[in-house]
Order: structure tokens, then sequence, then C-alpha cells
């Protein structure tokens, strides 16, 4: 029984680290303070807050999406992608809105605060 309990616990930790990782040669992401994931045609989550130089990581599931900021003062999108991950760094305070030009409706918003 005590092995069991164990493996068990070895499995989760295994798993719980394995969350932290995306496709990109199996290397763990980069250092980021959000992941936003894209489970079908959303973002999730869809609103989030960072400080200033703050950095989010967009983690694709299989489906082609991308992320285009809709200001000019952002920083620059991320062309389509599907697998694998895309990070940016925010070195400005303000509110970054930002879609998926491939699917109506997929929206976000960045929040930068001191």
């Amino acid at each position: 029984m005590r092995f069991r309990v164990s493996a068990v616990v070895a499995l989760v930790v295994v798993a719980s680290a394995a969350c932290d990782e995306t496709s990109t040669g199996g290397a763990p992401s980069p250092e980021r303070d959000v992941t936003i994931s894209m489970p079908g045609n959303t973002f999730s989550p869809m609103g989030v807050t960072v400080p200033i130089g703050g950095k989010v990581l967009w983690v694709g599931s299989g489906t082609t999406h991308n992320v285009a900021f809709l200001v000019t003062d952002g920083p620059s999108g991320c062309s389509n992608w599907s697998i694998g991950d895309c990070l940016r760094t925010f070195p400005t305070a303000g509110t970054y809105p930002y879609t998926c030009t491939l699917h109506p409706g997929m929206d976000g918003v960045v929040s930068v605060h001191n």
C-alpha cells in the first residue's frame, strides 16, 4: 500500500511540473507573470493585469490562432501558430486590447499598472 501512495504522489508532482512546460521542444516556458490559454475560440483568462515590465505568455492548444493588438503603442502581435507559445513584455502602463483575427469575438485585454 505504501508503494501505491508514493507512486500516486510522484505522478501528481510530475503532472504538475508538466503543466509549466509548453511544446517548444520540451523546454520550460520562459519567465512570465501570466499565462493565457486558448481553449476553443477563446482566450482564458480574457482579461489579465501585470505590473510594468510584466510578461504575458499565450500558449497554443493545437488550433491556429494569433494575437493582434488593437492599439499602436502595444507590443508586436503574434502571427498565426497552433503549437508552442508566444511571449510579450509590457514595458509601459496602459490598457492593451487584442484579438485573434481568425476568430471573430475572440478578444482579450492586458492591463499594465505601476
